[in-house]
C-alpha cells in the first residue's frame, strides 16, 4: 500500500489492472508445489533437515497484476476465485476494479491503497459477498486448517525487493494473498502416508488436495512452524513464492508507520498515522455456507 512496493502503492494513479500478457490461465497446483519444493531446499536449506520429506496442499489461484497501490484489491480479486459463484464470469482485475469503486466511494481509498485489514474485510464481505474474519496474529493450526479447506487467507507485510518478506516497519507494506503450504519433515511418517499421494516425479514430496482435514495429521504429528512453508501470490508477479512463515510472522508484526514518502504526498491518499490496522492483522475468507 506504498510507491514502490509498500502496501502495494507505485506512485501512478490507477489506470487499469495489468495481467502482464495475454496469458490468463491458472498454473497447475501440483506442477506449482514441485517447482516451489524445489526452490526451497535450494534457499532456505538452512531450515530444511538432510533430505526432508514434503506435504504440499496447493489450491489453483489464476495470476494477476496489480498497476499502481492496488495489492490489496488485487489479491482479494484473486482470493475470490471459486469461492463466489456470483463473480464467476468475472476476471481478477475486474473484480479489482469494481473493488476500487466500492472503496473510493466508502472513503477508505483513493488510488486503491488498502492500510486497513478491517476495510479489506468489509469489501469482501459487501462486494464478494465472502465471509471475512480479521485475526490477531498467525496461529498455526488455524492457519493450516484454513488454507487445507481451499480458503484463502490475505496477509499485510513488509515486501523486499524481491517481494519477500522483510522487516522495515512498514516502509514497504504490501499485501499477499495464502493460497497453500508446504509442511517439512525430517522423516516419511506412516501419518504422513495415509492422508496423501506419492508425487510421481519427486519422491520426497506428497500432496493432500484440499479440502481435506490437516488435524488428522496434527493431532498425530507435531507440526511447529519452523516446519510450514506458506504459498503466497502477490500482485507484482505471476509465480507463486514459498516463504518461510515465520519470516511472514516477523513481517507482519514489524509493521509501524507507512512510507515515508507518501507521507510527503499529501492528500493523494486514505493514509492513516499508524500502521495500527495491518500490524499483527490477517484476513481469514471463505464462502457462505
Amino acid at each position: 500500500t506504498a510507491t514502490h512496493a509498500s502496501a502495494g502503492m507505485s506512485g501512478r494513479r490507477f489506470s487499469a489492472v495489468a495481467i502482464g500478457g495475454s496469458e490468463h490461465v491458472a498454473l497447475d497446483p501440483r506442477d506449482e508445489s514441485r517447482r516451489l519444493v524445489t526452490q526451497v531446499e535450494r534457499f532456505f536449506s538452512d531450515r530444511c533437515p538432510p533430505s526432508p520429506k514434503w506435504l504440499a496442499c496447493n489450491r489453483a489461484i489464476t495470476p494477476s497484476l496489480q498497476d499502481g497501490p492496488m495489492c490489496g484489491l488485487v489479491a482479494l480479486g484473486m482470493a475470490t476465485e471459486g469461492l463466489c459463484p456470483h463473480l464467476a464470469e468475472q476476471r481478477a482485475d475486474g473484480i479489482a476494479y469494481d473493488l476500487l469503486q466500492l472503496a473510493q466511494a466508502r472513503g477508505v481509498s483513493k488510488q486503491g491503497e488498502m492500510f486497513s485489514a478491517h476495510h479489506l474485510a468489509a469489501l469482501a464481505r459487501e462486494h464478494c459477498r465472502l465471509n471475512a474474519e480479521v485475526d490477531h496474529g498467525i496461529d498455526v493450526k488455524r492457519l493450516l486448517g484454513h488454507l487445507s479447506q481451499g480458503w484463502p487467507v490475505l496477509v499485510p507485510y513488509d515486501a523486499a525487493p524481491n517481494h519477500e518478506p522483510a522487516c522495515m516497519q512498514g516502509e514497504s507494506a504490501h499485501w499477499c494473498l495464502l493460497r497453500g503450504y508446504l509442511l517439512c519433515f525430517p522423516e516419511a511418517t506412516p501419518a504422513l502416508d495415509a492422508c496423501s499421494d506419492a508425487d510421481p516425479q519427486q519422491p520426497s514430496l506428497r500432496h493432500a488436495s484440499p479440502p481435506w482435514n490437516v488435524h488428522t495429521l496434527l493431532d498425530v504429528c507435531d507440526v511447529r512452524e519452523s516446519q510450514v512453508f506458506v504459498l503466497a501470490q502477490q500482485g507484482k508477479s505471476k509465480r507463486e513464492a514459498a516463504w518461510p512463515l515465520a519470516l511472514l510472522r516477523e513481517s507482519n508484526a514489524n509493521l509501524q508507520t507507512p512510507d515515508r514518502r507518501l507521507r510527503e504526498e499529501a492528500g493523494a491518499h486514505v493514509l492513516p498515522e499508524n500502521l495500527d490496522d495491518l500490524r499483527d492483522k490477517i484476513v481469514y475468507l471463505s464462502p457462505h455456507a
